[in-house]
C-alpha cells in the first residue's frame, strides 16, 4: 500500500466482501475438474467468511493504517483466488487444478481470518 494512500480499510474489505459472494458461484465451474465435494466446502468457508464481514467494517480499526493494511492484504489474496479460478485453474488437469485453488484458498482464508480475528480480539 502506497504511503499516500488514504487509510480506512473500510471500502477494501467491501471489495472483498463483493468478490466472495461472487465467488461462490464461480467454483462451480471448476465442476467436472475438482471434486464436488471440495467445491461445496470451500463455499461454505466462503459463506462462513462473507457472514464475518459486517463485523469488521464496524470497527474504527480499519481507519488506522494498521487495519487498512490488513485489509489491503486480504484483499490481495482473494483477488488471487479471484483470477485463478477466473482465468483457468479449469483448463489445468485436475490435480493440479486441485492443488492450485487449494492454496489460494488457504492463503485467502488465513488472511481474511487475520483480519477477522485481529477486529474481534478489538471488542
Amino acid at each position: 500500500m502506497d504511503k499516500d494512500e488514504p487509510t480506512d480499510g473500510t471500502c477494501l474489505t467491501a471489495r472483498c466482501s463483493q468478490i466472495l459472494v461472487r465467488l461462490i458461484d464461480d467454483l462451480l465451474e471448476l465442476t467436472g475438474k475438482v471434486d464436488a465435494r471440495k467445491i461445496y466446502a470451500w463455499q461454505q468457508e466462503i459463506r462462513a467468511l462473507i457472514n464475518e464481514m459486517p463485523i469488521i467494517e464496524k470497527r474504527k480499526f480499519l481507519k488506522t493504517r494498521g487495519g487498512a493494511q490488513m485489509a489491503h492484504l486480504a484483499l490481495e489474496k482473494v483477488i488471487d483466488l479471484d483470477d485463478i479460478v477466473k482465468r483457468g485453474a479449469s483448463a489445468l488437469p485436475a490435480n493440479e487444478a486441485n492443488r492450485t485453488v487449494g492454496e489460494a484458498m488457504r492463503d485467502m482464508t488465513r488472511e481474511v481470518n487475520a483480519l477477522i480475528e485481529f477486529t474481534l480480539s478489538l471488542m
